[in-house]
């Protein structure tokens, strides 16, 4: 075993055992019921224009 060991690999261990020794309540979310709101995004109608365009000008 190592006589010594550096904190930045100590500290995230001791971390890690606290947590999970000690579950905080800041680390149970409860869920929200299911209460999301969705979100649709529309299709900007100058991009269709000039994708349009693009495609009449190809042809």
């Amino acid at each position: 075993m190592p006589a010594s060991y550096p904190a930045e690999k100590l500290i995230p261990a001791l971390e890690a055992i606290l947590i999970e020794a000690l579950e905080p309540r800041q680390n149970r979310k409860r869920g929200d019921d299911l209460a999301a709101v969705e979100y649709s995004q529309k299709t900007d109608p100058d991009i269709d224009k000039r994708k349009a365009k693009a495609l009449i000008d190809r042809i």
